[in-house]
């Protein structure tokens, strides 16, 4: 609920403490915020895997992550100025969550929102 409250009410917070010349990062706030909803979809996809992951699986996973988002806050920098580097992060930070969910799912049978929901759906047609 906090996340939709700073979404929506981001442009007039700023506007009130800064003045009209940070306008312009509302946008930027916006997409940073939107990054907070990873922490929402898979709220213990991160616990469980630090503790039943390997160091060289989180390293792995950590390194896939990074590269994205420097690959594309570097690339979207030269195009979108500010928003491109903000939305770098934001792709690459999902990128590394989903990364994490894809390669230690069925090594591990982490229990996330996603698997419950596809055991249930499964097990409901059987």
């Amino acid at each position: 609920i906090l996340l939709i409250v700073i979404m929506c009410f981001s442009g007039r917070v700023l506007t009130s403490i800064y003045g009209n010349s940070y306008q312009d990062a509302n946008i930027i706030l916006n997409i940073l915020t939107f990054r907070g909803l990873v922490v929402v979809i898979f709220p213990a996809l991160m616990s469980s895997l630090l503790m039943v992951a390997t160091k060289k699986e989180i390293f792995l996973i950590t390194t896939l992550g990074m590269s994205v988002s420097v690959f594309l806050e570097y690339l979207l920098l030269q195009y979108f100025d500010a928003y491109g580097l903000a939305l770098g992060s934001v792709i690459g930070y999902w990128f590394e969550y989903i990364c994490a969910y894809l390669l230690l799912k069925n090594k591990y049978s982490l229990n996330t929102i996603l698997s419950f929901r596809k055991k249930k759906i499964v097990g409901t047609m059987l």
